[in-house]
C-alpha cells in the first residue's frame, strides 16, 4: 500500500493519449482521446450497477503503517484510502483506453493551437463542509501542489505556464509549449483543494500539519483514525456529485475502513476469520496454498482472477547507478544474466507468471526484435553523444532465459547445483572458470550454466577478477557485495534464490529487511543499492516518463527514477514520446525509449500477471461487467448489509 494515493494520482493521469481534437465551437462535457468517446451521451458507465444498494461497510486492509493524512507531500507515509476524499476536475473512464467525463468541471475547452485549456466549474460542486468549489480553488490547488507538493508535480506539470482565474466559475491554464497535447488531460486529473481551509491570515498552511483532517469534495470524508493502525471514511450523504452520470452506481458503502497489519501472514489469517472483506493477493505461493479453509470450501470466500488490459510495466530488482559498483553497466548486465526466472517461476511461484521483457510490458508499446528503420532513425537522432549501446541498432534485446523447449529448469535447486555443490568461496579464479566450464551437460541445467558463464565473462571484461572464489573490484581491491533492501517479506524467497546465483559468481548479496516507513524514507533519498520495485505504465505515455527516467529526476529526491537514469539520449526520447503529433509517432518513439532503457541495463526484470488475484467474502457484490483498466472497489456493494451486526 506504499504511497498508494501518490501513485494513483500519477497513473490515473498517465492513462491518456496526446491527440485531443478540441471542439471548435463550444466546450464539451467530455474529452475523447485517440478515438470517439464511448459515452457521448453518458447516463452511467457500463461497468457499474446503477441500482446497487447503498449501505454497509467495506473493510479493507493495508500493510505497514502511516504517518500522514496528506497524500500530496513528499514526507511521510500517507494513509490508505485518501483518494476517496478528493474529486478531480474530470472523471476517468475505466473501460476506454482513455476518456474523461464531467466531474468538478462541467465543461472543458481546448484552444485550437493547444496553447491553453479552460475548465468551467459545475455550479453544484461543493466541498464536504458545504462551501462552493470555485475557480480560485482550482488555481490554489495547482499553485500549491507546484510549490509545496511532492516534486512529482513539478515534473508532471512542467509544461504548464500558469493558472488564471477568468471569473468565479472559469479557470484557464496556459502552456509553455504548443506541442504537448496531453496537458489538458493531465490537468483534468488535478485534485482540487479548498483554499478557504488552508489559507490563514494570508498564509498558506498546506502541509504544515501532517495529521490535519483532510477536506475535499469527494464522496467520502475522514471519520476517524489511529496513526499507523486504522483509518475510517464515511460516505458524505450530501455528496454533491452523487447523481452525476460519471458517479452513478459508485461509492455504495456507508463506510470504508482500512485496518493496518505489520505482517501479511497475520493479515491473511485475519481475512480468513472475516475481520475484513477482501484482499488482493500478490504472492503466488500464498494464492496457491494459503487460502485453504472451511470458508473457501463452503463458498463463503470466493477466489477470482479478474483479467485486465493494463500494461504491466516493469517490476524487478532496480539497480541504483548512483552507487559505486552499480555504475558499471557490464556488471549490471551480468547481474541480469544471473537471475534464473524459469526456476523461480516453477519452484517458487507455481508457474503462475510470465517473464517481463519490456518497460511497457503487456502492450503494443513494447519493443521487440531488431529496430525498424523508423525506430533506428529516432534513436540516432537522439543519440548525438553516443550514450546508447552500439548493439541497439543491430540486435534485438533478449532478456536472458534458462528455458529449454519451453520448460524451466525445474528439476534443479537453482544456481548452486550448477557448481555441483562446491563452495565457490574455496575456488580461485582459474578453478571457478574450470568448474563452470566442466559442469554436467544435463539439459536441465545447461541453459542457466551458459547464462552464468556469460555473466562471468562480462565481469572479467569489465576488469573484475577473482581471488579465493570472490569477485574483486579493481577500484578498491575489495570483494564485491551488493545490498538488497526489502520491505515486503513476499520477496524474501526470491531474493535468497537470487543470492545463490550471485554467490556462484563470487558476489555476496546482502538482504536487508526493514519496515515500510524506513523503506519509504530510504528510497525517497536514494539510500539503497538495489530494491524490488515496479514502475507501471499506461497505454498512452506522456509527461510521467520524465519523472521515471529523466536526468532531472535522477537527482530529485522522492522521484521514481530509482535507478538514477541520467542520459541525454533518453531525455530526448522522452520528449519525442511526449511531443508526438499522432498515435503512430508516439508508438515508434515509445518503442525506441523502451529499447534505450533495456540496453541501459538498469533493472533485473521480474515477471507479470495479466489479471488481478482477488479473494472476497461472498456478501460483497460486484458488477457483472468488469472495467478493463481498473479493479475499483468503489464499484462494489454489500449484498446484505442490513442483516449484518
Amino acid at each position: 500500500m506504499r504511497d498508494k494515493y501518490k501513485i494513483l494520482v500519477i497513473f490515473a493521469a498517465a492513462c491518456i493519449t496526446a491527440f485531443i481534437s478540441p471542439a471548435p465551437a463550444k466546450a464539451a462535457s467530455f474529452i475523447s482521446l485517440g478515438e470517439p468517446a464511448k459515452y457521448q451521451n453518458l447516463k452511467h458507465f457500463d461497468y457499474v450497477n446503477p441500482t446497487a444498494p447503498k449501505g454497509g461497510v467495506l473493510k479493507s486492509y493495508a500493510l505497514g503503517s502511516f504517518s500522514t493524512l496528506n497524500p500530496f507531500i513528499l514526507l511521510g507515509e500517507s494513509a490508505a484510502g485518501l483518494e476517496l476524499v478528493y474529486d478531480t476536475l474530470m472523471a476517468q473512464s475505466m473501460d476506454e483506453p482513455y476518456a474523461q467525463y464531467a466531474l468538478i468541471a462541467s465543461d472543458v475547452e481546448v484552444a485550437r493551437d493547444y496553447s491553453s485549456v479552460i475548465f468551467t466549474i459545475d455550479s453544484r460542486a461543493r466541498f464536504s463542509d458545504g462551501v462552493r468549489v470555485s475557480a480560485r480553488d482550482v488555481k490554489y490547488s495547482f499553485d500549491t501542489l507546484m510549490s509545496k507538493g511532492s516534486p512529482l508535480y513539478r515534473q508532471y506539470y512542467a509544461d504548464v505556464k500558469e493558472a488564471i482565474v477568468l471569473d468565479s466559475a472559469r479557470v484557464k491554464f496556459t502552456f509553455k509549449t504548443r506541442n504537448n497535447r496531453e496537458l489538458p488531460l493531465i490537468l483534468g486529473q488535478l485534485s482540487i483543494l479548498p483554499e478557504h481551509y488552508y489559507m490563514k491570515d494570508g498564509r498558506n498552511t498546506f502541509g504544515e500539519d501532517s495529521l490535519q483532517i483532510p477536506l475535499g469534495s469527494g464522496a467520502y470524508r475522514l471519520k476517524s483514525f489511529e496513526v499507523g493502525k486504522r483509518v475510517v471514511y464515511e460516505r458524505d450523504k450530501n455528496y454533491w456529485a452523487r447523481e452525476l452520470p460519471s458517479r452513478i452506481g459508485q461509492f455504495n458503502f456507508d463506510e470504508m475502513q482500512y485496518e493496518y497489519y505489520r505482517d501479511d501472514s497475520v493479515a491473511l489469517q485475519a481475512f480468513l476469520n472475516r475481520q475484513y472483506d477482501w484482499r488482493q493477493e500478490s504472492a503466488a505461493k500464498v494464492w496457491a496454498r494459503s487460502y485453504a479453509s472451511k470458508a473457501l470450501e463452503n463458498g463463503d470466500i470466493i477466489k477470482l482472477n479478474i483479467e485486465h488490459a493494463l500494461p504491466t510495466g516493469m517490476q524487478g530488482f532496480f539497480m541504483n547507478t548512483r552507487k559505486g559498483v552499480l555504475a558499471n553497466p557490464l556488471l549490471r548486465k551480468a547481474l541480469i544474466y544471473a537471475f534464473d526466472f524459469e526456476w523461480a517461476n516453477e519452484n517458487l511461484f507455481y508457474s503462475q507468471y510470465a517473464r517481463t521483457t519490456s518497460y511497457f510490458n503487456h502492450s503494443s508499446l513494447a519493443s521487440s526484435g531488431i529496430p525498424s528503420a523508423l525506430e533506428s532513425k529516432i534513436l540516432r537522432a537522439c543519440d548525438t553523444k553516443g550514450e546508447l549501446s552500439k548493439e541497439i541498432y543491430s540486435k534485438a534485446y533478449v532478456v536472458p532465459s534458462s528455458a529449454i523447449n519451453g520448460a524451466g529448469a525445474g528439476m534443479i535447486n537453482g544456481a548452486g547445483d550448477i557448481m555441483g555443490g562446491v563452495d565457490s568461496g574455496r575456488l580461485d579464479s582459474g578453478d571457478l572458470l574450470q568448474k563452470m566450464d566442466s559442469a554436467p551437460l544435463d539439459k536441465e541445467v545447461m541453459a542457466q550454466r551458459e547464462n552464468l558463464k556469460t555473466a562471468r565473462d562480462l565481469l572479467l571484461k569489465a576488469g573484475f577478477f577473482y581471488r579465493d572464489g570472490l569477485l574483486i573490484n579493481p577500484l578498491d581491491n575489495a570483494p564485491v557485495q551488493i545490498s538488497l533492501l526489502l520491505d515486503n517479506p513476499a520477496f524474501e524467497r526470491l531474493a535468497l534464490h537470487y543470492a545463490r546465483s550471485l554467490k556462484t559468481l563470487g558476489i555476496k548479496l546482502l538482504i536487508q529487511k526493514i519496515d515500510a516507513n524506513q523503506y519509504a524514507n530510504r528510497v525517497k533519498n536514494f539510500d539503497f543499492e538495489m530494491i524490488v520495485e515496479i514502475v507501471g505504465q499506461s497505454l498512452f505515455p506522456g509527461n510521467e516518463q520524465r519523472y521515471f527516467w529523466g536526468s532531472k529526476s535522477a537527482q530529485e529526491k522522492g522521484s521514481r527514477n530509482y535507478s538514477g537514469v541520467d542520459s541525454g539520449a533518453i531525455d530526448c526520447l522522452i520528449e519525442r514520446v511526449i511531443m508526438a503529433g499522432d498515435r503512430d509517432s508516439q508508438v515508434l518513439a515509445t518503442k525506441a525509449l523502451d529499447r534505450a532503457l533495456l540496453w541501459g541495463e538498469y533493472v533485473v526484470p521480474h515477471y507479470f500477471l495479466p489479471s488481478f488475484r482477488v479473494a472476497v467474502w461472498k456478501y460483497i457484490g460486484m458488477p457483472k461487467v468488469k472495467p478493463k483498466y481498473d479493479l475499483s472497489p468503489q464499484l462494489w456493494w454489500h449484498e446484505n448489509w442490513q442483516y449484518e451486526k
